[in-house]
């Protein structure tokens, strides 16, 4: 049986671990975010250089390209018939969707990765934290009881085990306390009694 404040370390464990591993998510959105708009909009602006159009316009605007392409993707609608439609509904708004749009939309998205880096830093995974906690360290400790009932026949003249009949219930236990439990209680107060689990997690 683990001590209450093992259970506690365990549990800070697996909240810095599942920080860590949604910050790194982030993180290397943001960092795919500025390599890709970095690339695009170093093409828009070779492209303005060679012809007539606005540095500053090809510039943001080919910023914006790879991030339409990504939102398909995570939507779920990554068919080349969905590329095709994209590509001809962003060359038709580059002709009327003012710069400054794109300007906005650009400090939009970069908002969104800070907003998402502070959720993540203060977000509650108790719940989350309690569901991996029951699976990886709180197997079912319970007993199996039985009880006999007997079936009588007005011709049996003699009792044999075909004729007894076992009937099992399971018994869930509260490893701190050893208290026979219900199978609901042992699962919503993580492996323990209602008593244990508020002296436990009272504070």
């Amino acid at each position: 049986m683990m001590k209450d404040d093992e259970i506690i370390k365990i549990k800070a464990k697996t909240n810095e671990e599942l920080k860590n591993k949604e910050l790194t998510e982030i993180i290397v959105g943001l960092l795919s975010f500025f390599i890709l708009t970095g690339v695009f909009g170093y093409i828009g602006f070779s492209f303005c250089l060679d012809s007539d159009y606005d540095i500053q316009r090809g510039m943001v605007f080919g910023a914006l390209f790879p991030i339409g392409l990504a939102i398909l993707k995570e939507t779920g609608l990554g068919k080349m018939i969905y590329y095709i439609i994209y590509i001809i509904i962003y060359i038709i708004g580059l002709d009327y969707v003012p710069t400054f749009v794109g300007i906005i939309l650009l400090f939009i998205i970069i908002l969104l990765f800070i907003v998402a880096f502070i959720d993540t830093m203060k977000k509650d995974r108790t719940d989350e934290i309690n569901t991996i906690y029951k699976i990886q360290y709180c197997k079912p400790t319970y007993k199996t009881n039985y009880t006999k009932t007997i079936k009588y026949s007005p011709k049996a003249l003699h009792i044999d085990e075909s004729s007894i009949y076992y009937k099992y219930e399971n018994e869930y236990e509260c490893e701190r306390c050893f208290k026979i439990i219900s199978e609901e209680e042992y699962e919503l107060h993580d492996c323990l009694c209602e008593e244990c689990f508020d002296e436990t997690f009272r504070y």
